[in-house]
């Protein structure tokens, strides 16, 4: 379009088969909620550069600015492709297949979200500022190497160092090679999968084969710049753990290689982390817990358990596309984490960007001014997610709130993780599981006060009754009880009691708690509901 006016290109594109035009529209169809998820973010400094940019130190910064000019100025964008497509070695370029001119694959098949009103205008922008970037920084690495190799004695006309430089920095970048065997359904993966060059790109930094085939100054480079990224991301986990925060170790735990601060977790090395993690849960054929920190035993057998094939399966399903993943929830009926399926809230995710996802989370967990600032990372490519223990402690009220985030605060120093978040994980269930059952429980104590006030303690019983078998449901139907119940103890009820955290029915239908076995039964006569 650049080159030839929009009429004919129009004209054209409408000539084409109707096959072909039904794929494309399935295609951009399936792109709205990738670009609207992207949208509004600086996040290629610190996501698609993360694992290169440490090597090249002076156009990774370049490229950081370049992202913020080209979103703000759409000519400074104009200005910047012209420059880069009159520079020497464009030549060299496009021999080598460098991605500078192209359209990046997260904002591919946007056209309709483009004609999107009120949101238009970001979209571009976002467009500009990401693509412009990172072009740049492609270019401009290119053209450094192209000068330090020649000054080493390297031929750069040859057309092999043209290709493997290319192909080491596309790759460096996030726009790797598909596998031979899929480079004929690029089209087709691109539309279904969220980013597949950018995962390939992180799975290529652990391939032996990758490097052996490379040129050997493209090899030497590109085994710098893994190096390079592996040493500033380790010493930045270092500084964070000196500063407080958790770090995970463990690389069979999702939040391996993160920094931990309270629930909210940063992925400072931009995806490398997943085949490490995905191998090391296949090999040892175990799962760490991010949340308890229980070491799950995989292909146990037996209903609800995890296998390997599971763990891989859950690896490629997060690498789909946004309404490709929404489907494949409601065929599983559980969300990404395999938690319960909330398809109000799936859909809203897969139309809000994901910087403003992570935004809303933080400030459920930490305020707006906290909130605000810890989810600057999240706005320049840092992965953020905010899920744990303390989830759910904003759906509470009045001391039971206070009581758990109290809680929260005891046992941050608690040196057994998997007992400390074992211990806020039940509470806070437990409270909300008392809590769905206790819209009529003023109603229902009123008229049990009145009956025994009365003298009729059969009616007092039999309204009890009734209002325990609701909570009784409710409670049952709670998830993970099993696991809560050496948490929720006889001892720790009747501390809650004591403390007002729950209430009982009356004086008479208390007592009736004495003859219960079960815990279960203990909580349903002693626990008649939590406060609103």
């Amino acid at each position: 379009r650049k080159i030839f006016n929009n009429k004919l290109i129009d004209t054209l594109e409408s000539k084409r088969p109707f096959l072909e035009k039904f794929k494309t529209a399935g295609y951009n169809l399936l792109g709205i909620n990738r670009s609207l998820m992207t949208t509004s973010d600086l996040s290629l400094s610190l996501r698609q550069l993360a694992g290169i940019g440490p090597r090249f130190p002076e156009q990774w910064a370049d490229a950081i600015g370049a992202q913020a000019k080209y979103f703000a100025d759409p000519k400074a964008y104009e200005i910047a492709m012209k420059e880069i497509a009159s520079r020497p070695n464009v030549e060299k370029y496009v021999k080598g297949g460098l991605d500078v001119g192209i359209k990046e694959e997260r904002y591919q098949y946007n056209a309709w979200a483009k004609k999107i009103p009120g949101i238009k205008h970001i979209i571009n922008a976002s467009e500009r500022g990401f693509s412009g970037g990172v072009q740049k920084f492609r270019a401009d690495v290119f053209d450094y190497l192209d000068k330090v190799a020649t000054a080493a004695g390297k031929n750069t006309s040859d057309l092999r160092w043209i290709r493997d430089t290319s192909k080491m920095i596309n790759t460096g970048t996030g726009r790797a090679e598909l596998p031979k065997i899929l480079k004929g359904a690029g089209d087709f993966m691109n539309a279904t999968m969220f980013a597949p060059r950018l995962a390939f790109s992180r799975i290529q930094a652990f391939n032996p084969h990758y490097y052996i085939k490379l040129e050997p100054f493209a090899r030497k480079t590109a085994l710098q710049a893994t190096i390079s990224g592996a040493l500033l991301g380790t010493t930045v986990l270092g500084l964070a753990k000196l500063a407080g925060a958790e770090v995970e170790p463990d690389p069979r735990s999702a939040d391996f290689g993160k920094i931990k601060v309270g629930d909210t977790r940063y992925d400072i090395f931009a995806g490398y982390t997943q085949p490490i993690r995905i191998v090391a849960q296949i090999l040892t054929g175990e799962v760490k817990s991010s949340t308890s920190g229980k070491i799950i035993k995989l292909d146990q057998g037996g209903f609800g358990s995890m296998s390997r094939l599971d763990v891989l399966q859950n690896f490629i399903q997060n690498k789909e596309a946004p309404l490709v993943s929404f489907i494949t929830a409601l065929m599983r009926g559980k969300n990404a984490v395999g938690g319960e399926l909330d398809i109000g809230k799936e859909v809203v995710d897969r139309f809000v960007p994901m910087v403003l996802q992570d935004l809303q989370d933080l400030i459920k967990e930490r305020g707006p001014i906290a909130g605000l600032l810890m989810n600057i990372p999240s706005i320049f490519g840092v992965g953020t997610q905010t899920y744990g223990a303390s989830q759910g402690v904003e759906s509470l009220r009045g001391n039971q709130k206070a009581y758990v985030q109290g809680l929260i605060k005891k046992e941050k120093d608690n040196s057994n993780r998997e007992e400390a978040q074992g211990k806020i994980t039940a509470t806070v269930r437990f409270f909300n599981t008392l809590k769905t059952a206790s819209n009529d429980r003023e109603t229902t104590m009123k008229k049990v006060q009145q009956a025994i006030d009365d003298g009729d303690i059969d009616n007092a019983k039999e309204l009890a009754h009734t209002y325990n078998v609701k909570y009784q449901k409710s409670f049952k139907e709670s998830k993970g009880w099993d696991a809560d119940k050496q948490y929720i103890t006889d001892n720790l009820i009747k501390d809650y009691y004591n403390k007002g955290l729950i209430k009982v029915t009356s004086r008479s239908i208390k007592a009736r708690r004495k003859k219960q076995k079960s815990i279960t039964s203990q909580l349903i006569e002693e626990g008649g509901g939590g406060e609103d």
